[in-house]
């Protein structure tokens, strides 16, 4: 669901063949139809794609700059696209879960710069993608749960910087992957469960110089990885669980930091093959819970098993008492060792904590943070606690996002299958709502807060009556939708 308004359709719109190679000068400033293969249309605003509804087979036209956000978002019957060289851009959920996608075609001398943040997630048929060389970043979880994507190309000469937070996550068919020597980052979790990924090879003369928390997490097909000799920084956790990894291999000298744990159970036996004159490894046999194994010319340790890791004796959530709260809801996580967790964060913003004990404590959802799938960070004394997709954040509804503009306001309206009401500037205040007969009531803790319920139908009228400490300050008329 678009978080923006629906753009309207002017009636002098234009509507073009999918094949028609470009658009009228005027057309600039107007809202074009343009007509899909095999049934549906998207619309092209100022040369951007806005939206579509029911593709099958869409042929971008040469004039258009972006495929904006949420464009083709759950375009379920869209099977394949084809992208002009005059995009540059492709934005933040562009096709999400464009589920029936399994071609994308750049047309040749592509100018793409950036795939956005969501672009191609749960877009479970794509089974391949070759990426233009004009590429420079891919975005947070661009490529996260695409389950048949066996194979990702760059376009020679790539100058590719950045592969995002969660990029390739969750893509459990992805058996191999090239990275260009342009790349300076891994993000965090970037391939964590590509449980199929067997082979990563990094261009010579790389210059990448970081690799994320948890970024190879659970990869279990990969035996083997060479580290680039720019590499100055790996992760926390950056290869636990990945089985069957049993040889690291070092250009140059150690990275100067490593993180908590970076090869946690790893193969039996892994060693880190280092070259002769190599630096900062120290003098144990061990280095990093991986076996030193140093180029002939030097004096090489005698091999002994690696020491086991201790057990981890942080935090374990197992259960969360709501899955798809709205900002500022209530949500007990319970556990074990819940006593031990000293902060909790979401996109980087902290959850105000309460009610602590061994089993569990209660969050409530923060103001900042956008709606969709959510990480829920855990920090202790045992470190930091990455839960993957705890959380689904609701959408809000955007009029009352505006309105909180509002020094002190109360308002309710529906969208999304929830009736929500929100305050402002009544923190501290008791809330009381009244919706068909049923009654709610919460104490407002911080000074905007949205609070949402889900309907029983849509297309119902209803009266939403609004009350602070008991008095009744307006009824509100709000349809279901």
């Amino acid at each position: 669901m678009k978080l923006f308004p629906k753009i309207l359709t002017v009636a002098t719109s234009v509507l073009l063949a999918a094949g028609f190679a470009g658009l009228p000068a005027w057309a600039d400033s107007h809202i074009v139809g343009v007509n899909c293969t095999g049934g549906g249309t998207f619309t092209i605003t100022s040369n951007v794609v806005t939206e579509s509804s029911g593709c099958v087979s869409a042929v971008i036209p040469n004039s258009v700059t972006s495929i904006g956000n949420s464009a083709f978002f759950n375009a379920t019957s869209l099977t394949s696209i084809t992208i002009p060289n005059s995009v540059t851009s492709i934005g933040r959920f562009a096709f999400l879960a464009a589920t029936s996608l399994t071609s994308i075609t750049f047309e040749a001398g592509s100018v793409l710069e950036s795939i956005g943040d969501y672009a191609f997630r749960d877009a479970t048929s794509l089974t391949s993608i070759a990426i233009p060389n004009s590429v420079t970043s891919i975005g947070r979880f661009a490529f996260r749960n695409a389950t048949s994507l066996t194979s990702i190309t760059f376009e020679a000469d790539s100058v590719l910087e950045s592969i995002g937070d969660g990029a390739f996550s969750g893509d459990t068919s992805l058996t191999s992957i090239t990275i260009p020597d342009s790349v300076t980052t891994i993000g965090d979790d970037a391939f964590v469960n590509a449980t199929a990924l067997a082979s990563v090879t990094f261009e010579a003369d790389s210059v990448l110089a970081s690799i994320g928390d948890y970024a190879f997490y659970r990869a279990t097909s990969l035996t083997s990885i060479t580290i680039p000799n720019s590499v100055t920084s790996i992760g926390e956790y950056a290869f636990q669980d990945a089985t069957a990894l049993t040889s690291v291999t070092f250009e140059g000298n150690a990275p100067t930091t490593v993180g908590t744990d970076a090869f946690l159970n790893v193969g039996t036996d892994a060693v880190a093959n280092i070259g002769f004159a190599a630096t900062d490894f120290g003098e144990d046999i061990t280095w990093n819970g991986l076996i030193l194994v140093r180029a002939a010319g030097a004096p090489a340790p005698a091999p002994a098993p690696a020491p086991a890791p201790a057990p981890y004796s942080g935090p374990i959530p197992t259960n969360y008492s709501d899955r798809t709260p709205s900002i500022g809801d209530e949500v007990i996580i319970s556990g074990l060792r819940m006593n031990l967790v000293t902060s909790c964060t979401i996109d980087g913003v902290t959850a105000v904590m309460s009610n602590q004990s061994a089993d569990s404590f209660t969050i409530v959802i923060p103001i900042g943070i956008s709606s969709g799938l959510k990480d829920l960070v855990m920090t202790g004394p045992a470190g930091k606690l990455n839960a993957q997709g705890a959380l689904t954040i609701q959408q809000i509804i955007p009029a009352i996002i505006n309105e909180a503009l509002v020094s002190s306001k109360l308002n309710a309206g529906s969208f999304n299958g929830y009736v929500a009401v929100y305050a402002k500037g009544h923190k501290g205040k008791t809330l009381s709502w009244k919706i068909a007969g049923k009654w709610f009531k919460t104490t407002i803790t911080s000074d905007y807060q949205v609070f949402q319920r889900r309907t029983a139908a849509v297309g119902l009228d209803v009266d939403v009556h609004l009350y602070i400490d008991g008095e009744k300050q307006s009824t509100i008329a709000v349809r279901t939708r």
